[in-house]
């Protein structure tokens, strides 16, 4: 089938498989100012080996260091810089992507260069120590960065035989030689095994017309080799039920109030045809008069409401409502959350009508049909992007899609969005955490690298587990054996004031009366130190 295009969009564009198996997408732009390319590479962090955290993220370093034709380390930074480009890469959990843009005239002999990577790297042996220093130095700049720690946090909360709870930068520890043998035949293997052609897409954006842009995919990525190999992930859930209804106090480096609920859910990616969680959150996000988000303001308790987010793979989703709080909120997290579980059951209760679907759909056809015109180098990546998880015709239009509403579907989520699958985020100064000696790296039993640090450099204060039992849940949680630091159990239950709130959310064509009632409930929780040992 052809690609779906929007109306209003004069490219053109031309998919071809190349003999090699690799996918690749031509976009001729008559009015593009410059022209870019893109390569994905379907492996990424969680295809590090075992006792090779990091792998993954020293491939793409080292990547660019050189290949056989071009052996000088900083020949393609040079050439793309001197002709006005710019390029870059980052290596995700499950894909590594590589892009560039560049002045028309240089586009061919920069594919060339461009194109070597992934045919004849040399991976150069003597400039493996300088690469390897550039991580650590990057792992230690992030060890201080909220969102990184927050996600050391993530990674420490889930089941420890799921590729999402390793450590996955690397530093000097992780990637070291070993043995007296050097780390690259290791960085060869990873290459071969997962750069292989039927393993990537490709996406060529330019000037010139499509004819002349497949001349030039013919002629520089025909060689990419393709083997038989094939690396598959485990088949381990993110989290297992011991996993779930726990709460996570983490103390900030900065002043920062907030709340995350994450919901676990299976994998979403299949359902980008329908996005059933954007409605979801459509529905959630609403901010007009008996929302859920103005009766949290009214009360004081947050600044701000998001939800939809998370991170998701290939056997997994997570769905997160994130709220800022103020002081107020911080004391009254647990009506809340309490709220929050009212919304999302009255949704499931009355909201699930194809009229409010039909507005979201709308509203994202509209984006897609008057959408602007990205970079040519972020419109290429986010392509190449595309290819690996969506249809061939729906390249383009993916990411805009609401094609049918599926009450069913949407109520099979909206039934997992509730305590049995939740684990609470509260993150502010002065929550109380364990306290280990400046200055210590300390591995967990799960191969996660915490840096405690020295001078300014903080713990990740994750150090205090609770036992979240809200009142629908059927069975208290039961600690992981050895989880437990020996005095660390105290029970510290607090009774929550009966909460009892009714509202009438707006309704922005007709009359939607969504009363929130929640019964008087008591919620407890039971405090448990997070043991991390050296």
């Amino acid at each position: 089938m052809p690609l779906v295009t929007s109306p209003n969009d004069l490219r053109h564009y031309l998919s071809l498989t190349l003999a090699n198996q690799l996918r690749v997408l031509l976009v001729s732009d008559p009015d593009s100012e410059r022209s870019a390319a893109a390569i994905a590479v379907n492996a990424g962090q969680f295809h590090d080996p075992q006792d090779r955290p990091g792998m993954a993220h020293f491939v793409e370093h080292m990547l660019f260091l050189g290949t056989e034709a071009f052996p000088k380390p900083d020949e393609y930074h040079g050439f793309i810089s001197q002709h006005g480009g710019q390029h870059n890469a980052w290596t995700g959990t499950e894909i590594t992507n590589y892009f560039f843009d560049i002045e028309h005239d240089f586009f061919e002999p920069a594919l060339q260069r461009f194109s070597r990577f992934f045919v004849c790297p040399t991976l150069n042996e003597a400039l493996i120590n300088k690469e390897r220093q550039a991580i650590e130095s990057e792992f230690r700049l992030k060890l201080q960065d909220e969102t990184r720690r927050f996600y050391q946090v993530l990674k420490e909360s889930v089941n420890p035989a799921h590729p999402f709870s390793k450590f996955s930068v690397g530093n000097l520890e992780t990637l070291a030689d070993k043995d007296n043998a050097s780390v690259r035949p290791e960085l060869v293997e990873f290459v071969k095994t997962h750069y292989r052609a039927s393993n990537m897409t490709l996406v060529l954006y330019s000037q010139l017309d499509l004819p002349s842009l497949e001349a030039l995919v013919l002629r520089h990525f025909s060689d990419i080799p393709d083997t038989e190999q094939q690396h598959a992930l485990a088949d381990q859930p993110l989290y297992r039920p011991q996993d779930l209804n726990f709460i996570y106090h983490i103390s900030p480096i900065k002043e920062l109030r907030k709340l995350q609920m994450t919901f676990a859910l299976p994998e979403t990616r299949q359902l980008y045809q329908q996005k059933p969680l954007s409605f979801i959150s459509h529905l959630l996000g609403d901010e007009g008069p008996g929302s859920l988000l103005q009766i949290l303001r009214q009360r004081g308790w947050i600044t701000r409401l998001s939800a939809g987010g998370g991170i998701s793979g290939y056997n997994f989703k997570n769905y997160d409502i994130e709220f800022g709080l103020t002081e107020s909120g911080l004391a009254h997290y647990p009506q809340i959350v309490e709220l929050t579980l009212a919304t999302l059951r009255q949704i499931r209760a009355e909201g699930l009508q194809q009229w409010r679907y039909r507005e979201r759909q709308q509203v994202l056809q509209t984006a897609f049909r008057y959408q602007e015109k990205n970079k040519p180098i972020d419109f290429a990546s986010g392509l190449s992007l595309n290819m690996l998880h969506y249809e061939e015709d729906d390249w383009i239009q993916g990411d805009y899609m609401m094609a049918s509403f599926d009450a069913k579907q949407i109520e099979q989520l909206l039934q997992q969005l509730d305590t049995p699958n939740l684990n609470l985020y509260l993150t502010a100064p002065n929550c109380t955490t364990d306290q280990y000696a400046p200055g210590t790296i300390l591995l967990t039993q799960r191969r996660s690298w915490i840096q405690t640090g020295s001078g300014s450099c903080k713990p990740i204060a994750v150090h205090r587990r609770s036992l979240w039992r809200l009142p629908i849940l059927l069975s208290a949680r039961t600690l992981r054996p050895g989880s437990l630091a020996t005095n660390s159990t105290s029970l510290c239950a607090s009774s929550i004031s009966p909460v009892f709130v009714s509202g009438i959310f707006r309704n922005m064509n007709s009359g939607f009366p969504r009363a929130i009632s929640m019964l008087p409930s008591t919620v407890s929780m039971r405090c448990a130190r997070f043991a991390i040992s050296p």
